[in-house]
């Protein structure tokens, strides 16, 4: 493993625990419904997205005069 590899990666992870307690403070009041909700949303949006892209690639039609 090369050093540059290993410095990334404990930079990723310094990075994700660093965040991790930063979410933590700000999020720690919430209601859990709120942020159920929230995530719930989130994934329903995610998956019409991915509904709405796989139709336009469907019908997408390439007219040549």
């Amino acid at each position: 493993m090369k050093i540059s590899t290993l410095l990334a990666s404990l930079l990723i992870i310094n990075s994700s625990v660093l965040a991790g307690h930063l979410s933590i403070q700000v999020l720690g009041n919430m209601n859990p419904i709120i942020v159920g909700g929230i995530e719930l949303g989130l994934g329903f949006l995610y998956y019409a997205n991915s509904i709405l892209k796989d139709v336009r690639n469907a019908f997408e039609v390439d007219v040549n005069i």
